[in-house]
């Protein structure tokens, strides 16, 4: 209520015509309001009512602008302070502890932009180590949020150079025109290297590995980091029936890797429709919190039931239909940092 005159400045009636002419002429880059005092006789008297807000009010006696001060406060701020709703509606110039306000010509104001016991913004009274207690700490609790900004800066900065390092590495797989140029240890035992695999030479392999890991992103699967007696399968989305028939799969551990999202949960249970050990692979809900600043949108939602997830799957695929975490939520795979996928696989 009293903020706004509380920042004005004084100005004795002798300083009166410099001031006045000094912001005149100067580009303040602000706001400035200000008060012409003169040295007038004392005529005002408090408001009569008892509850007046200027009765509420003490001034520093030894001011030399105490008369001025009194005068003015008990002319701009004569409302009475009301503990009611019935108090405010009757009186003409009223305030209640809210902070709403009326003035003459049943005008109304409210101002919640800030706290009225925020004392940061306090600009009365002979003291302002109260003030300056809140303020200090104010500035300790941002230098921390600062700190913690700076860390998480910095370790987006790594993570941007090792996905900048990666990107170099796949660049350079443009020049090897077969995959059987990189994989020389896939078919080592065979003579010739340069083969093409169908879906029926694929089933009669019976390759020496005892983990199968299934992602359905082609970068994922070709940046999938050296896993002991293990390969990598490039999914074709729902298409899980050209594995169907590989028979020596259904005696591999598989893991699949899928978006995080309610299609991704959809594939894992067409999959163990197929191989009913498939486990899912980060596909849980702690990585989908690490890396909320990475979630995107689902175009259309599954929405079926699911019988073959684990019971931690099914909660996750429950909170996103329901758009618990958020609306459409999705966690493309490809979003997912490296370092999170390495340390993924050395648990498993």
């Amino acid at each position: 209520m009293l903020r706004n005159f509380g920042l004005s400045l004084l100005v004795p009636d002798l300083h009166y015509p410099k001031v006045a002419e000094w912001v005149e002429r100067t580009n303040l880059k602000g706001r400035l309001v200000y008060f012409r005092v003169r040295q007038l006789s004392r005529s005002e008297q408090l408001p009569d009512h008892p509850a007046s807000l200027s009765r509420k009010l003490a001034i520093k006696g030894d001011s030399p602008y105490f008369d001025w001060l009194e005068r003015e406060v008990a002319h701009r701020f004569d409302l009475v302070c009301c503990t009611t709703q019935e108090e405010f509606r009757r009186e003409k110039k009223a305030i209640t502890q809210a902070g709403q306000i009326k003035s003459p010509g049943e005008r109304h104001e409210k101002d919640d932009r800030h706290r009225l016991d925020d004392r940061s913004r306090y600009v009365l009274g002979w003291s302002n180590a109260a003030k300056i207690a809140v303020l200090e700490e104010k500035a300790k609790q941002q230098q921390s949020e600062l700190t913690k900004l700076a860390g998480r800066i910095n370790s987006l900065q790594q993570e941007q150079e090792t996905l900048k390092d990666r990107l170099t590495i796949l660049s350079k797989l443009d020049e090897y025109p077969d995959f059987s140029d990189l994989d020389w240890a896939l078919f080592s035992t065979e003579s010739d290297h340069d083969i093409t695999v169908t879906q029926a030479t694929f089933a009669r392999l019976e390759l020496p590995v005892t983990r199968v890991f299934i992602t359905e992103n082609e970068i994922n699967f070709l940046a999938f980091p050296d896993v002991p007696e293990a390969m990598v399968i490039f999914g074709a989305g729902y298409g899980f029936e050209n594995l169907a028939s590989v028979e020596w799969l259904r005696n591999r551990v598989i893991h699949y890797w899928g978006d995080i999202d309610t299609h991704g949960f959809a594939i894992l249970n067409q999959l163990r429709g197929f191989f009913p050990q498939a486990a899912s692979l980060l596909m849980d809900r702690e990585t989908l919190m690490e890396h909320q600043a990475l979630w995107g949108v689902e175009p259309s939602p599954e929405t079926g039931a699911l019988i073959r997830l684990t019971a931690e799957e099914s909660a996750l695929y429950d909170q996103l239909g329901r758009d618990e975490l958020g609306s459409h939520l999705r966690l493309e795979q490809e979003r997912i940092g490296f370092e999170w996928l390495v340390g993924a696989l050395g648990r498993v």
